[in-house]
């Protein structure tokens, strides 16, 4: 009759909090990178632009009354209203390409931030355009 010996099993892993764990735990490619706190800086500034045109379209009806009380021209009043989100986009566009430039940091919230930023630009100048023009041909 012969039996099979049995492997000893290996110790168990120390419990630690998972949060802490997936910060510090090596990745396949080695240790985990550090985080990168411009690409957070430049993700919540995109955030806060998004959340600066939802706010502004929300305002968007109230402009034929404005316009009316306050005797603003209707180009002027588009770019006030839009200067924040320009700004904002500006600021997430700018921290993004600093913060992918950084060697050996996390890219993710940077390569976010820097994508809505540029693409917000892009429709901020596209929109101002349109607008200059309209202005310019119907008024």
């Amino acid at each position: 009759m012969s039996t099979t010996p049995q492997q000893p099993s290996p110790p168990p892993a120390p419990a630690t909090s998972s949060a802490a764990s997936a910060a510090s735990a090596p990745t396949a490619d080695g240790p985990a990178l550090p985080s990168n706190p411009l690409g957070t800086a430049s993700f919540v500034a995109a955030i806060l632009m998004f959340l600066w045109r939802l706010a502004s379209q929300a305002l968007w009806p109230l402009a034929p009354d404005v316009l009316q009380r306050i005797n603003l021209p209707y180009w002027m009043f588009n770019l006030i209203l839009q200067a924040p989100s320009a700004l904002l986009a500006l600021v997430a566009t700018v921290l993004g390409i600093v913060a992918l430039t950084q060697k050996g940091r996390r890219r993710t919230m940077a390569i976010i931030g820097t994508t809505l930023g540029v693409s917000a630009l892009v429709n901020l100048v596209a929109g101002w355009m349109v607008t200059f023009l309209s202005s310019a041909l119907f008024y």
